[in-house]
């Protein structure tokens, strides 16, 4: 079954550990040989776990995908999900990209978190509208239950 689309982190995340990687270099540069390796492979490993990090949207469910070596995968029915919050603090509305946080009742995933998404207002107003279709379709009411 292939995805409706597919969703990944922006890799203007990775820019603090590219000036870091760089700076490091340059002050690795006088020291020993395996130290410049170990500054230049931290960056390059982050900017490939990025790249293999992927949100594949179907039509009722969510699939995480992350991992450059291992892989792990996360799946979560649009139906079980709660709430919805968007978070974008000063150095991500600078890069112009934000995350969402959902919570949700299922067992394994009961939070979830949608990084680095490039355009986070438009796409969170279409996943509300994704969610709440599912949860009218199959019928989801959600109670609250206090104990006191």
């Amino acid at each position: 079954m292939t995805p409706d689309f597919t969703v990944k982190p922006s890799q203007l995340i990775n820019i603090l550990w590219v000036f870091i990687g760089g700076f490091a270099l340059s002050a690795a540069m006088s020291t020993e040989f395996y130290w410049i390796a170990l500054v230049v492979l931290i960056p390059i490993y982050k900017i490939l776990d990025y790249a293999c990090w992927t949100y594949d949207i179907y039509d009722d469910r969510i699939v995480e995908s992350r991992g450059v070596f291992s892989v792990t995968t996360r799946e979560i029915y649009f139906h079980r999900i709660k709430s919805v919050m968007m978070e974008r603090p000063f150095w991500m509305r600078i890069l112009g990209v934000g995350s969402i946080m959902v919570r949700s009742s299922d067992q394994f995933t009961s939070y979830f978190v949608i990084y680095g998404i490039d355009d986070v207002e438009e796409f969170l107003e279409d996943f509300q509208d994704v969610i709440e279709d599912k949860r009218k379709e199959n019928g989801m009411k959600e109670y609250e239950v206090f104990q006191m």
